[in-house]
Formats: C-alpha cells, structure tokens, sequence
C-alpha cells in the first residue's frame, strides 16, 4: 500500500509498458496554469508549457536481437495483456498490413487479436511469431539437478 494524501492507493498487479500522454484526459478545472493565469497571477499566465512527445517502442524496434529481447521481456510478464502489447508494437514497427498478410490473418483481425483483453488462439500467436521472425523458447524455472 502505498500512502497518497488520506487515501491509500494499491499498487497495480502489472507494470504499465507503454505511457500515451495523448490519452490523458484534462483536468476539468483546466491546468495550474490556466488557473493561475485567470487569477491574473503574472507568474502563472508567464509560465511555458512543457510539450512531450507520446513514447513509441515502435521507433525502436528496428533490429531483429531487439525485438526479440522486447517480446521475451514481455513474455515474462505474468499479465498476458503485457505480451499482446508488445507483439502489437512489434507488428507496428514492421507495418501492421504486412505482418497480418504474412501471418495469414486480416489486419483489423491482427488489431483485434492483439487488443488488451483479448484471449487469441495459440494458432493465431504462433502465426504473428512466425510472421515476425521469432520463435518461442521454452526453459525450466529452476535448473535440476542430477537427473
């Protein structure tokens, strides 16, 4: 638990991979600045607003060692939304249309394949692999011994 303010907060169960500042709703009393700056505070209207760019692992998914790091890291993850996440990142960084040709599905079939809280066949995961260049390698947790 994690303490905020008077409540406390729950961690979540998974890590968040992918951060889209896009996608963040706006305060319904607008920004500190525009507050600040509609109480005529001369700081507040001077204060410049910090533009970032939305993250894209896409843009850095260009080597074939990467991306198969990336989508081992993501299979380790104990949230199956984590895996289909990236494979979807993956499939963008090597053109949705041709990895869904390739793997022998339609791309909004792909799209919906790999949507968070999908449930794809195994068939399906192991067709976008194989349209990826990459292959699943199965290991034991923990190393036996003597048998």
């Amino acid at each position: 638990m994690i303490p905020h303010g008077r409540q406390t907060v729950r961690p979540l169960p998974f890590r968040i991979q992918v951060v889209s500042v896009a996608h963040v709703h706006a305060h319904p009393l607008g920004s500190v600045q525009e507050w600040l700056g509609r109480r005529g505070d001369r700081k507040g209207a001077a204060m410049a607003r910090t533009k970032y760019a939305a993250f894209r692992a896409a843009d850095y998914l260009d080597d074939d060692e990467v991306i198969a790091e990336f989508l081992t890291v993501a299979a380790e993850d104990e949230n199956p939304d984590v895996l289909l996440a990236a494979l979807a990142e993956v499939a963008k960084a090597r053109g949705m249309a041709r990895v869904a040709a390739d793997a022998g599905l339609g791309r909004e079939s792909l799209h919906k394949a790999l949507a968070p809280g999908a449930h794809p066949r195994f068939e399906t995961i192991s067709a976008v692999l194989r349209a990826l260049n990459v292959r699943i390698e199965l290991h034991p947790l923990t190393p036996t011994h003597g048998a």
